[in-house]
């Protein structure tokens, strides 16, 4: 029998739960990760060793790239993960922040579906194609989702987000929100991906 999802809206939550034996979890944290708490969050994940979907919410929290660093270190220990929904709007991620969220990414070797809000973030070509870099690694990843709109990204950087989506051997399904961003040439290198199932690139 499927495990009910857990969900837990301020970190306090977590203090009389056992997450080490949980398998659905969902940190709804939005307008909520206050007083620099954003290690203590990292500390949280890396306690989450059997989840396998998770979802984690965290817009209008005016987080920055070193906060975001610390938070997605804890997916280290996340191994099982299959599923996985970050909603990151309206933070300052950038292009460190999201650099290091790519690296981590590329050591879940369960990783099939991942969705992930960016938008408003701070981000350019720059981190653009660290993401595209660590998600080609994802070898089990068939769903990808990424939006990223109202970011800094210019032709370059959605060149390399795209050529290293392209890489990956198992993705079926794509689709990316590149609206209002300041790139003027739309890319084809997506086109080459003959493997997918359904896609949908927005500019």
């Amino acid at each position: 029998m499927q495990q009910e999802e857990q969900v837990f809206t301020v970190l306090e939550q977590v203090k009389i739960v056992n997450l080490e034996n949980l398998e659905r979890i969902f940190f709804q944290l939005s307008y909520n990760l206050k007083d620099n708490r954003a290690p203590e969050l990292g500390i949280i994940l890396a306690r989450c060793t059997k989840v396998s979907i998770l979802t984690i919410e965290l817009y209008y929290n005016n987080i920055s790239c070193n906060e975001a660093s610390s938070i997605f270190q804890g997916l280290d220990q996340c191994q099982n993960i299959i599923n996985l929904k970050l909603d990151l709007r309206q933070n300052k991620i950038q292009d460190i922040g999201l650099g290091y969220l790519a690296i981590q990414l590329s050591k879940l070797p369960r990783l099939a579906n991942f969705q992930v809000e960016l938008r408003s973030n701070q981000i350019t070509s720059t981190g653009a194609s660290l993401l595209g870099k660590g998600l080609q690694k994802c070898s089990n990843l068939q769903i990808l989702n990424i939006d990223l709109m109202c970011n800094y990204l210019k032709n370059d950087g959605a060149y390399q987000l795209l050529f290293g989506l392209s890489k990956n051997p198992s993705i079926k399904y794509l689709k990316i929100n590149l609206r209002e961003n300041q790139i003027q040439r739309r890319e084809r290198s997506i086109n080459k991906m003959k493997r997918l199932v359904q896609k949908q690139i927005i500019y």
